[in-house]
């Protein structure tokens, strides 16, 4: 969820367009601007000041009420972080003061440079953030240490704050800005390369359109060999467990580039997948979750990333993602011309209200089709542990290894208590704080339920296929529906507002 926040934050950034010429730097450095950097110094103050204290008061007897009273703050804190910045960019001068630095940048079809400084304040907010929340964190963790030791898991000092920062750094902020910032890079070289030719000196909306749209499929094409390097990865060295992966990958006929450790100072028990085509495709898995979980718990949790593979939840994610910005692009198509016939306030931020009305239907969706997608790699998962005990005990006559069985959703469901009780984290939570995945209690009970009866799991295939039509029938329908309002708009083009 945090990584969506980032998006959010570039979104608000550029849906800010200047109001006529620049003013003088000294006109605009005044009391709204110290309110706003005010406002972020009292937030980080006085979560700093509640960290420390609940860190002195942590007990174990209350460690989960507290994480959870502990997580809400945090989140509402970071949230209240990008409200803010969007009342600095659009009512606090902030935005202004940033085109009035940029001069002669402003002349010139770019955008990296002005993001980079726009978006400055609120990424260093959220950094002090993690020095604010970190004697809390430290405190929560040495507790959880005592759950550990009650598992016989392996114990581990907490991170230092440098470890703490930097993990922090590379998965909540890199992770998403990277990829980003590389869209902008070579939207700008593309756009100014257009003009030094000559073959579009003032382009159209459509054309620089176009351009941020291959920019951004060269980039997403690209960036799992950017990611292993923003979240500090090395291939899994050869041995039993190593080749045991690679056979299961042959067992499904799947290409990869590799199988990745994802170096955390074994502070983070995680797994993901990377890359929609082979030659880009990294599997990783966290080093914790490699020192805590028994082999049986590896492959499962393996088996789930093969999962989104063998069911091409990448390429699908492609098809909702064009589905969405075509809708989006629809949408703000027809409102900009329906504004034409309507006086609004001036000081009524129109940009910024429809780039969160977009933002905020695109998070709803995409969360709905991710869960989904979660769902149907924890079935796979399930079902290829059946497969293996059944194959094991030579039972493949009685026993169907199509459908969720009660050993495989035994074994995923304990390789997903696992990864809670090493990363801390409860097990049950609202949706809120689990929008892309589920709470792992939901996951673990809905395996066990559709274990207990074969046409459970059969019933499922069926309500995914149905997905996958209502994804391309949606794109089929947005695209139609993006045509005729293009069309329309050409003929609307000369229509006076009243």
């Amino acid at each position: 969820m945090t990584r969506f926040l980032v998006l959010f934050l570039f979104l608000i950034w550029m849906a800010w367009r200047p109001d006529g010429a620049p003013r003088p730097i000294s006109a605009l450095l005044n009391s709204q601007l110290v309110l706003f950097f005010g406002f972020y110094l009292f937030l980080i103050g006085t979560l700093a000041l509640w960290s420390r204290l609940l860190a002195r008061r942590v007990r174990g007897t209350a460690l989960h009420r507290q994480m959870r009273y502990f997580d809400r703050v945090i989140f509402a804190s970071r949230l209240m972080v990008l409200a803010w910045f969007a009342v600095g960019v659009f009512f606090l001068g902030w935005g202004e003061l940033v085109y009035t630095m940029m001069g002669r940048l402003n002349r010139l079809p770019i955008q990296l440079p002005h993001t980079i400084v726009g978006t400055l304040p609120c990424l260093l907010a959220w950094m002090a953030l993690w020095w604010s929340q970190y004697p809390a964190d430290r405190a929560l963790r040495e507790q959880n240490m005592m759950v550990q030791f009650d598992e016989e898991l392996p114990l581990r000092r907490p991170p230092t704050f440098a470890s703490f920062f930097l993990l922090n750094l590379r998965l909540q902020i890199l992770f998403t800005a990277v990829p980003l910032l590389l869209i902008l890079l070579l939207h700008d070289t593309a756009m100014i390369a257009l003009r030094i030719t000559g073959i579009a000196r003032y382009p159209s909306d459509a054309l620089e359109g176009a351009v941020t749209l291959l920019s951004a499929l060269v980039v997403f094409i690209r960036a799992p060999v950017i990611i292993r390097r923003v979240l500090q990865t090395q291939s899994l060295p050869d041995g039993a467990l190593r080749r045991r992966l690679e056979a299961f990958c042959r067992e499904h006929n799947l290409k990869y580039r590799d199988i990745l450790i994802w170096q955390t100072n074994h502070n983070l028990g995680n797994a993901a997948v990377m890359g929609i085509i082979p030659q880009v495709r990294y599997i990783l898995m966290s080093d914790l979750l490699l020192e805590t979980m028994t082999p049986e718990q590896i492959e499962a949790v393996f088996a789930h990333e093969v999962g989104h593979i063998v069911h091409r939840h990448m390429i699908w994610y492609l098809v909702f993602f064009k589905g969405v910005m075509l809708a989006l692009a629809a949408v703000a198509l027809l409102v900009e011309f329906y504004l034409r016939f309507v006086h609004l306030p001036g000081w009524l931020p129109t940009d910024l209200l429809m780039t969160l009305a977009g933002a905020g239907g695109f998070l709803v969706a995409f969360g709905f089709v991710s869960r989904r997608f979660e769902r149907q790699a924890d079935v796979f998962a399930a079902r290829q542990m059946e497969r293996r005990a059944t194959t094991q005990l030579a039972l493949s006559s009685t026993v169907n290894p199509c459908h969720v069985g009660p050993y495989g959703a035994r074994i995923f469901s304990s390789a997903l208590q696992k990864v809670a009780l090493i990363n801390g984290m409860p097990i049950t939570g609202p949706l809120w704080r689990n929008w892309c995945h589920g709470s792992i209690d939901t996951r673990m009970r809905y395996l066990l339920k559709i274990s207990e009866d074969p046409a459970q799991t059969r019933q499922f295939d069926r309500w995914m296929r149905t997905l996958y039509a209502a994804l391309v029938t949606a794109l089929l329908i947005v695209g139609g529906l993006w045509i005729i309002v293009q069309f329309t708009g050409v003929l609307h083009a000369n229509v006076a507002p009243i």
